[in-house]
């Protein structure tokens, strides 16, 4: 589960620690160092310094591929940082944490060699209450080098120690592509998110404000080509209640529009890596775009400019991506409202300070890896 907060409302995830843009990229730049493995732990993989991809610790794996790291995060802002080499498409790799007795509620993410992210994960199962993270991966494409990183969860930071268990396995096959279908439900209907269930009635402008009376299928007809625009070139359709036939059972992610909300401008059911579950849902309280919040009365183009974005955004998390903090960047969660009438786009993007401490996300590079790209 993810929001798109309002700029006047605290993010879902609180954690503040950013990494500037030019220094990301000078670490990115040079090649990781072997450094010499701490002789003290119990497999000879862990260390410090190691909270960057420069600084980042050469994992040894043994006949089975197998390694075992025993580490600690003293900090609640240290990251963990450790290369495991070359990897090729088909490669699988789990990452198995166990905190024990710590007071350490760990989170993991992998990078490759270009410091972008393509996987993470915060708790094994949160509805069975098993909060260490555990991954289970197999990598699209392939990176010279492939690293783990290891730090507090931004929902609760935290520190202790930690022990993790990597496991690889090569030469598998990729996973396929699968085009998804999005259905905008604009005739009012419920959704329900982390146990809680929001009811709409049918879209309507003049919800949102009286000077947008009569302006519906104008704002509509601009969502639908935002939308649209910014997945152009990925296999994913658009649908609309009441203007499309709508197969029974599941037909794809609903995204339903309406409603207001007191923190976000939308909100989905989770972050879904690889679109696992086609069939997960979002909302978007559009009557949160009132004109106060834009300092002046929007265009119909505008307001459906701006509805078609954040519906976008949270169609991005559904599909597997996470904050980034670059207000061109339609997974931003730094901007304010204004933001959202900007030519945004998919992008390569700083992971945003509350989702993990260093890192890129490539929502280009995540979208063809997920949807795959039209013909």
């Amino acid at each position: 589960m993810d929001s798109h907060p309002p700029e006047d409302s605290s993010p879902c995830r609180s954690w503040r620690y950013a990494l500037p843009w030019l220094f990301l990229l000078s670490l990115l730049a040079g090649c990781p160092p072997v450094l010499e493995p701490d002789p003290g732990t119990p497999s000879g993989n862990a260390g410090e310094p190691n909270d960057t991809f420069d600084q980042a610790i050469v994992v040894t794996l043994d006949a089975n591929q197998t390694a075992r790291i025993a580490g600690s995060i003293p900090l609640a802002s240290d990251v963990d940082v450790y290369n495991l080499g070359e990897f090729l498409a088909g490669d699988r790799i789990i990452v198995d944490v166990n905190t024990g007795a710590s007071r350490l509620d760990a989170m993991v993410a992998l990078f490759d060699g270009g410091g972008r992210l393509i996987y993470e994960n915060d708790d094994r199962n949160n509805d069975l209450n098993q909060l260490d993270p555990f991954v289970n991966h197999v990598v699209r494409e392939d990176t010279m080098v492939l690293y783990v990183a290891i730090a507090a969860s931004p929902l609760n930071p935290t520190t202790g120690t930690y022990d993790m268990t990597i496991t690889v396995s090569r030469g598998g096959a990729v996973p396929p592509t699968r085009p998804q279908t999005i259905v905008l439900d604009v005739d009012g209907g419920s959704v329900v998110i982390a146990g809680d269930t929001y009811t709409v009635g049918p879209f309507d402008t003049g919800d949102i404000s009286p000077r947008y009376q009569g302006l519906t299928q104008v704002v509509l007809d601009q969502i639908v080509a935002t939308i649209e625009e910014n997945f152009a070139g990925f296999n994913l359709s658009v649908l609309v209640t009441g203007r499309d036939p709508i197969p029974d059972g599941c037909a794809g992610s609903t995204v339903l529009l309406g409603g207001t909300s007191s923190t976000a401008y939308g909100l989905a059911q989770q972050i879904d890596p690889y679109n696992q579950d086609p069939c997960d849902d979002a909302i978007v309280y559009t009557e949160m775009f009132q004109p106060f919040r834009f300092g002046r009365t929007l265009t119909a183009r505008e307001l459906g400019t701006a509805i078609g974005n954040v519906a976008s955004h949270e169609i991005g998390h559904l599909l597997g991506l996470n904050h980034v903090a670059n207000v061109h960047d339609l997974m931003d969660t730094t901007g304010t409202a204004s933001s959202f009438l900007l030519d945004q786009d998919f992008t390569t993007s700083p992971l945003d300070e509350t989702i993990f401490p260093i890192g890129l996300q490539d929502g280009i590079m995540l979208l063809m890896f997920t949807l795959g790209v039209t013909p």
